[in-house]
């Protein structure tokens, strides 16, 4: 590839344009080689960084043709999400869902409403769920892909692998105020499984596993705050406020999650 990169810019021979007047310019001109399509991010491409891909667009707030490293998970405006799709998807108290119930932008307020196709309404429930769970295209594949393979409903499947995964069940225990926060408390190594430090969020809680928050966190504010509001928890799961631990009691079925989203028109749009 760098090869590649290094030809485009490979200068000819001198050449020279007779001007009407008798002047003479010289200059060299660039060698066109064929490239492979991919060839122009050839110099740019950093192979030692994970999970870091180089962008070059005139959206990022750089002028066109600047680079910019950007990671992988949506660091951009929460509440704008939120309206696009209507629903406090971060589980934020303050959501200006009361006071703007439209969608954002310039022409959102006076925008008119278009009927979205069977592919835009999948699109629409994928991204909802990729949003909620906080999941990157290729670890939302995977899942998909594994609830393919299982037997039983492909939607109903694919649901229950995203509630049993261990940051969204210290979620619903009432472990965080936020499935964001959820997330930060395991990546962190404040949650054990069993007895076992996991900070792995993508980990797959089986029946019977005993989650908990770990003897050292148990004083972290952001616990005692979400256990302090003493929210509801779902049938399938069994908490302990007092000792900061909880138990799948079930693999979760579909009327019990409490998500509103069309995971049939997941189901289409992956499996097109």
């Amino acid at each position: 590839m760098r090869d590649v990169a290094d030809r485009l810019c490979t200068p000819s021979p001198l050449r020279a344009l007779v001007l009407p007047s008798g002047a003479a310019i010289f200059f060299a001109p660039l060698e066109r080689a064929f490239r492979p399509r991919k060839a122009r991010f050839a110099v740019a491409e950093r192979r030692d960084i994970p999970d870091v891909r180089t962008v070059r667009n005139g959206k990022s707030g750089l002028p066109n043709g600047q680079l910019r490293r950007t990671m992988g998970r949506y660091t951009g405006a929460k509440h704008r999400i939120s309206r696009r799709f209507a629903e406090n998807i971060w589980g934020y108290k303050k959501t200006p869902l009361a006071t703007r119930p439209y969608k954002p932008g310039q022409h959102g307020r006076d925008g008119r409403k278009k009927k979205l196709s069977t592919y835009g309404e999948g699109l629409n429930e994928k991204q909802k769920l990729k949003f909620y769970y906080q999941l990157r295209e290729r670890s939302f594949r995977r899942l998909f892909d594994k609830a393919m393979a299982m037997p039983g409903n492909t939607g109903d499947n694919l649901m229950q692998l995203l509630e049993r995964r261990l940051d969204n069940v210290v979620y619903r225990l009432g472990f965080a105020p936020t499935p964001r926060a959820a997330r930060q408390l395991v990546a962190h190594g404040h949650i054990s499984v069993n007895g076992r430090k996991v900070d792995r969020a993508s980990y797959t809680v089986d029946i019977g596993d005993k989650v908990a928050v770990r003897e050292k966190s148990r004083q972290h504010l952001q616990v005692q705050e979400a256990v302090a509001q003493k929210p509801q928890v779902v049938s399938y799961l069994q908490a302990n406020p007092e000792k900061l631990e909880g138990e799948l009691l079930q693999i979760p079925k579909r009327d019990d999650i409490p998500m509103v989203v069309n995971e049939r028109a997941v189901v289409e749009f992956l499996g097109r």
